[in-house]
């Protein structure tokens, strides 16, 4: 698979001058086999499936339904307890704050993704689960999986979010950054067989997040929010699924648009529909506000020929980078995006600034410019008139 090492401005020429508009009614592709031979298996699993017939990846799985863990545990009390504790004497440790800032950008995340986040290199693994071991007693994490009658082959992670009251702390501590949506405060409930919600959502933020790992990991993350809505028209609003603004270098700031697509009912149709919503963006919305590029998560590789014949049809003013679960998941690696032309099919690209080897100036380091130098001194309110 060739490789193009591209800037963001070559990626902009390169999309608008070889685009070519797809002609005729869409459709998606189907694969012609199944990977799975149980009897159980739903009968309308082609619909879902990558198209090169390869099973779902760990995240992507149409069928799988919300399992809640320790559900008989009283995680509204407990985390009460721990909230009105922590508020009182406001001793919320820097993990506890960085564990809260991660899930109220995020939702969802794994174990090895708290890992990477909040506590990084300088913990070991017995003192992390020490800490994950008591927020969970706490009740502030909330731990589920799911049922499916798709066997998975490896063993399903458990995933975390943050129960009602960690939520209601995070949205206290960290203002408007912490204003987590109604939905990403999971309570625990023992749901009757088949009731249980879908995992389609939870698939989307805990890859997403993976994402945000990466960049984290580069220390590119300026800002990362998953609440963003922008007005289109007197009627219609676009939110995209996070916002992130990434830096290349000093003075520098780039925003970037994430979508991530997972297989579901009619997603086709759905994603045709917020495509037009996008582009809509694109059309109005302000320097300050469009983003200069948008990354597309999709399951698999073969899927984003279908993807991009859409994005050609409703999205042309929108320059894109795909990534897959896969790549996201294979951690040494830089070489995350795909594009995609008629000539060459999907083929590997590079953004630079995300990739290891790039020498601009960190998020960090940017950070650290707000702290004025010459204002080292503490000054009483008194030695001031006003």
């Amino acid at each position: 698979m060739s490789e193009f090492n591209l800037s963001m401005e070559d990626v902009a020429v390169q999309k608008h001058t070889e685009q070519l508009q797809p002609s005729g009614p869409l459709a998606p592709t189907y694969s012609a086999t199944s990977p799975y031979v149980s009897p159980n298996i739903p009968k309308d699993v082609l619909k879902f499936l990558p198209p090169n017939g390869e099973q779902f990846s760990l995240f992507s799985d149409p069928y799988a339904q919300l399992n809640f863990l320790r559900s008989d545990q009283n995680v509204i009390r407990n985390s009460t307890y721990w909230y009105n504790v922590k508020m009182m004497d406001n001793n919320f440790s820097d993990y506890e704050i960085k564990l809260l800032t991660f899930l109220s950008q995020n939702r969802v995340a794994t174990r090895i993704q708290i890992n990477r986040v909040v506590f990084g290199v300088t913990e070991s693994n017995a003192r992390i689960k020490n800490h994950m071991k008591k927020w969970i007693e706490n009740g502030i994490l909330v731990p589920f999986n799911w049922n499916s009658p798709i066997a998975l082959e490896n063993h399903k992670p458990y995933l975390y979010a943050l129960s009602p009251s960690a939520a209601r702390a995070a949205h206290v501590l960290l203002g408007k950054n912490g204003s987590t949506p109604s939905q990403f405060r999971l309570v625990p409930t023992n749901y009757l067989p088949g009731t249980a919600p879908s995992m389609s959502p939870f698939f989307r933020q805990v890859i997403s997040a993976e994402f945000y790992c990466k960049l984290h990991e580069l220390d590119r993350v300026v800002s990362w929010s998953a609440n963003e809505s922008y007005s289109i028209d007197s009627k219609q609003y676009i939110s995209p699924h996070a916002v992130i603004k990434t830096i290349r270098g000093e003075g520098d700031i780039r925003t970037v648009w994430l979508e991530v697509m997972r297989p579901e009912s009619n997603w086709y149709e759905t994603l045709s529909k917020r495509l037009r919503f996008i582009e809509k963006g694109m059309n109005v919305l302000g320097d300050d506000l469009r983003p200069e590029i948008m990354i597309m998560i999709v399951d698999n590789v073969s899927r984003i020929p279908d993807v991009n014949k859409l994005i050609e049809k409703y999205a042309p003013s929108t320059v894109v980078r795909y990534t897959t679960d896969e790549r996201l998941i294979q951690r040494e690696s830089d070489d995350i995006f795909y594009i995609y032309n008629d000539v060459d099919g999907v083929v590997q690209a590079r953004i630079p600034f995300l990739t290891r080897a790039w020498e601009g100036m960190t998020a960090s380091q940017y950070f650290e410019t707000f702290n004025n130098p010459y204002s080292t001194n503490v000054v009483e309110d008194d030695d001031f008139e006003y």
